[in-house]
């Protein structure tokens, strides 16, 4: 049943997707295929927080209606924009969990300070949600403790993670899926932190040592077959990527890196192939733009679902073979996303639809 319903979505899909190819592959070459589906910021705000309190189904009543899309992706990322710490405040105590609740206190979605039940974490894997981010600007709302408590709570849940380190356990800076015989790496960072003080270098930062990596030997020694970068970067609001964006990307894919996932700018900015100097094409998404929030622009409440087809060739060789995307939308005032697929849409709906076939583009390989 879950197959049925997924090619029937896929049928369906099309007409507002639009695919771009990143390396010409012949079908009878192939030996694996991974798909590998991402959705941008999760950061709950409080009118959509205060929303699923009164919902028997918790967090998951925000994005459950995009659940039937993932269904033929082997692995699902997002970018997990703030804390999921138990029970901790905004001055950054511990006074155990006050249950399923909004307070502001210990449980807030507003004020630049983030902390979400972690009950967050199940919910999202209900609908297959199975690698995150968490290094951002958010990530020390609750302080080092908050860094902990999320990590813990992540662990306990056997959710991979990247992007933060615990102060008293060891952590891998990246994280690793496995589906289909393919090993996918997955490695954030942030440029920004809020201003916070990261006082015991727990947020994994976008700077030059970051992008100086070499990429290619992380990859061997950890027997990763593709590596994708998350970086939490670029300017809020603003559809275009910045110049340093650009050249850290490029800079990344020619360090080894495969795919490029942006986020932080809260809207979609376009994707691209990039071509090393040595003729190795990488992808590059500047930004998801926002999977669940609460922000009232347009451009802010339209998002996607980004799919990247990965395959092992019979010659052993892992690559990117194409990428499309189904669009995602949240009506003003309502608190659930859900995709746009069909063509019964309203006049907001499809100025969503143009915005991404705008910011995406075909086969605009480089």
């Amino acid at each position: 049943m879950r197959n049925l319903i997924g090619l029937v979505l896929l049928i369906l899909a099309p007409s507002l997707s639009s695919a771009l190819v990143v390396n010409e592959t012949n079908v009878a070459d192939v030996e694996a295929r991974v798909q590998v589906a991402a959705m941008g910021d999760i950061i709950i705000h409080q009118a959509q927080y205060e929303k699923v309190i009164n919902e028997t189904e918790g967090f998951f009543y925000l994005f459950k209606r995009v659940a039937p899309v993932l269904l033929d992706s082997q692995i699902v990322y997002a970018n997990l924009e703030g804390p999921t710490a138990l029970g901790v405040t905004s001055d950054q105590k511990f006074i155990g969990d006050i249950g399923f609740r909004y307070d502001g206190l210990v449980y807030s979605g507003t004020n630049f300070k983030f902390n979400y039940h972690p009950s967050l974490i199940t919910d999202l894997q209900k609908i297959g949600v199975s690698v995150v981010s968490t290094a951002n600007n958010h990530a020390l709302d609750r302080g080092s403790i908050g860094i902990d408590r999320t990590i813990e709570t992540l662990v306990q849940n056997s959710l991979p993670f990247t992007g933060t380190a615990h102060t008293q356990q060891p952590t891998q800076p990246f994280a690793i899926t496995e589906a289909n015989g393919i090993r996918i790496g997955w490695l954030a960072c942030s440029e920004h932190l809020n201003g916070h003080s990261d006082h015991k270098n727990q947020v994994k930062l976008c700077n030059s040592q970051f992008w100086n990596s070499d990429f290619s030997k992380l990859k061997f020694e950890n027997r990763i077959d593709l590596l994708i970068v998350t970086p939490h970067w670029g300017e809020e609001y603003t559809h275009e990527p910045s110049a340093n964006q650009k050249q850290n990307a490029r800079r990344a894919i020619s360090n080894g890196a495969d795919a490029v996932f942006g986020s932080h700018p809260h809207v979609v900015q376009p994707w691209e192939v990039v071509t090393t100097s040595s003729g190795r094409k990488g992808f590059v998404i500047y930004s998801l733009g926002n999977f669940v929030a609460g922000q009232a622009p347009l451009a802010r409440r339209t998002s996607l679902v980004l799919k990247l087809s990965v395959v092992r060739l019979k010659s052993g060789e892992v690559k990117i073979s194409d990428v499309n995307y189904t669009p995602l939308y949240r009506a003003l005032g309502t608190a659930q996303v859900f995709p746009l697929i069909g063509e019964k849409l309203n006049e907001e709906q499809k100025a969503s639809v143009r915005l991404l076939k705008r910011l995406l583009p075909e086969n605009q390989n480089n």
